[in-house]
C-alpha cells in the first residue's frame, strides 16, 4: 500500500513501515498534493487539515491515522462520507501531564522571566519576583480524562489538593480514580472560584469551544493561574487576554495557541506573567515511540483487512 505521512515520527516506524509498505514522507506541510492521487493511506499530526479540499485529492484514500488523540483537524464528516476510516493514536498522556505541572512551575516561579534576567546579569531579579509554591494549593482539572487523571496524581504527589470538573463523571474508572487520589468531583461554577490554578484537559468541540468566557475567568481566585495543554479556543481570546491584564489571573502557562505558529507580533507573546510552548505535549522520545508503535499497528490492522 502507499502511504503519505506528513510530519515527524519515530525511526523504528518508518523501518517497519518500509519493510511492507510505499512511503512518501514530508517533514511539515504536504508540499506536493500530487503525491495523494493514488495514496491508500494517509498519517498526520495536528497541522495538516484533512478536509473536503484535500481528499478531493485523495480518491483512493481509505484511511487517515491521526498522530495524536485530537480529531479536530480532522472532518470527520467529510471522512464519514467517503467511508475513509479515522483512527488516533492516544499516547502521549505523560508526556502531556508532566507538561502541564512544569508549566504551572515554570509560571508559579517566574522562571522565563528569571533565567533571561540573569543572562543579562540581572542578579537582583530574585528580590523582585517572589514565587509561590504548590505544595498545600488547590488545582482545578477541566477534564478528568486520561490526561487529567495523570496531573491529578503527579499534582497529589506533590502535597497539591486536587478538584475537578468533568462531563461524564459517573464512568466508573474516573469515579475510581477520583476517590483513589481525594479528587473533589463539582460542577464547573463551583470549581472555579475553589482554585489556585486551572489546568485544561477536554478535547475541543463545539460544546467546549469558549467554554471558558469573560464571565467563567472573573469568577476564578485574584491571582490565579491558568494552565492549558488542550486546545487555545477553549479559552475565549479576548476573555484571557483581559483578565490577565487586568485580573484576577496572575499568570498562564499555554503550549497551545489560536494561530500556530504564533505571530511574532502576538501581543500575548509581551505579556511578562505568560509561559508559552510551541504546542510541545507530544514532543518526548517516549511519546514518538509509543505513537509510531500504534500507527504501525492501525495500519497493519487495515491492511489485513483490505488484503
Amino acid at each position: 500500500m502507499k502511504i503519505v505521512l506528513a510530519g515527524q515520527y519515530d525511526s523504528a516506524a518508518f523501518d517497519a513501515l518500509s519493510r511492507s509498505h510505499e512511503l512518501t514522507h514530508f517533514d511539515h506541510h504536504i508540499t506536493d498534493r500530487g503525491t495523494l492521487a493514488d495514496a491508500d493511506i494517509l498519517v498526520v499530526r495536528g497541522h495538516v487539515r484533512v478536509d473536503d479540499a484535500l481528499l478531493d485529492q485523495a480518491p483512493r484514500l481509505g484511511l487517515v491515522v491521526k498522530a495524536g488523540s485530537g480529531t479536530d483537524n480532522i472532518d470527520l464528516a467529510a471522512t464519514g462520507a467517503r467511508k475513509v476510516q479515522v483512527v488516533t493514536t492516544p499516547a502521549s498522556t505523560t508526556a502531556v501531564a508532566e507538561l502541564a505541572i512544569l508549566l504551572l512551575f515554570a509560571v508559579r516561579r517566574h522562571l522565563v522571566g528569571l533565567h533571561a534576567a540573569v543572562r543579562e546579569g540581572d542578579w537582583d531579579a530574585k528580590y523582585r519576583h517572589v514565587g509561590s509554591e504548590l505544595t498545600g494549593s488547590e488545582l482545578g482539572l477541566v477534564g478528568f480524562g486520561a490526561i487529567g487523571r495523570e496531573v491529578a496524581r503527579i499534582a497529589s504527589g506533590i502535597g497539591m489538593r486536587v478538584k475537578a470538573y468533568d462531563r461524564s463523571p459517573g464512568q466508573p474508572e474516573k469515579h475510581a480514580v477520583a476517590e483513589r487520589l481525594g479528587v473533589a468531583m463539582m460542577p464547573l461554577e463551583a470549581l472555579l472560584p475553589a482554585v489556585d490554578a486551572l489546568s485544561l484537559h477536554m478535547p475541543l468541540t463545539p460544546e467546549t469551544r469558549g467554554l471558558l468566557g469573560t464571565k467563567e475567568l472573573s469568577r476564578m481566585r485574584a491571582g490565579a493561574v491558568l494552565v492549558n495543554t488542550a486546545r487555545a479556543e477553549i479559552v475565549d481570546r479576548a476573555a484571557l487576554m483581559d483578565a490577565l491584564t487586568n485580573g484576577p489571573l496572575a499568570g498562564a502557562g499555554l503550549d497551545v495557541h489560536y494561530k500556530e505558529p504564533v505571530p511574532p507580533d502576538d501581543p500575548i507573546l509581551a505579556m511578562p506573567n505568560v509561559v508559552c510552548a510551541p504546542h510541545i505535549g507530544a514532543q518526548t522520545a517516549e511519546t514518538h515511540h509509543r505513537i509510531g508503535t500504534a500507527i504501525v499497528a492501525a495500519i497493519e490492522r487495515f491492511s489485513r483487512r483490505t488484503a
